[in-house]
């Protein structure tokens, strides 16, 4: 009897620390967010916005520009002759990945961690669409 009254002590103790969460704002009409990442591995994801954005092909075309330190992840067309396949991920499988490791390699690229682009842009390269990932300008996570 006496442990359930000191339990019962605790409790109310803990009671006056607890904090309720908020619950997440809905989204904002006005179009899903692009959101494309790419890892130490070399592995680049893509949520399906992003994946649309380029088109939906089944492979991409890997680019680097040395200059600027930013990445392309293409629409491919025959003239580029190399073409890294883009596959399903995630819970929902929503998400795409395209596995760039040779990207890292050719290029001697060091990614220290998750790095994150929220927003990423679109540009037309040859009238493709590519996403461009800057090296010096995301979101570490």
């Amino acid at each position: 009897m006496n442990r359930n009254r000191q339990l019962t002590t605790d409790h109310r103790q803990l009671a006056c620390d607890w904090r309720i969460t908020i619950k997440p704002q809905p989204r904002r009409p006005g179009g899903e967010r692009v959101y494309v990442s790419i890892n130490k591995r070399g592995e680049i994801a893509m949520n399906a916005e992003a994946f649309r954005r380029i088109g939906q092909p089944a492979t991409v075309t890997l680019l680097y520009d040395e200059v600027h330190k930013r990445i392309g992840v293409k629409f491919p067309v025959p003239l580029d002759r190399n073409f890294f396949p883009v596959r399903r991920y995630g819970r929902d499988q929503q998400m795409r990945i395209v596995r760039a490791a040779r990207l890292l390699k050719q290029f001697k690229l060091k990614i220290p961690q998750t790095l994150t682009y929220k927003n990423c842009p679109t540009i037309y390269l040859n009238g493709h669409p590519m996403l461009v990932l800057d090296l010096g300008h995301q979101t570490n996570s």
